[in-house]
């Protein structure tokens, strides 16, 4: 939900609505002079974090599906 967050609160008051896409995105692009390396680190651990959550699923519904 990148969009909504960052077009209504910008990660909120205070970093109170901040998301790892936002933050990755405010690191990347948001200040005057970007730096690429740590939103690229955050993108990543993004991926990584959509990674496990999506094979904990897989395995989650096979094991419904053989019982």
């Amino acid at each position: 939900m990148f969009d909504i967050i960052w077009i209504m609160t910008k990660g909120g008051p205070s970093d109170a609505s901040t998301t790892l896409a936002t933050w990755s995105y405010r690191l990347g692009f948001g200040n005057m002079l970007p730096s690429f390396g740590p939103g690229a680190a955050v993108g990543n651990l993004l991926i990584v974090i959509a990674l496990v959550f999506g094979l904990v699923y897989i395995r989650t519904q096979r094991r419904q599906g053989a019982a």
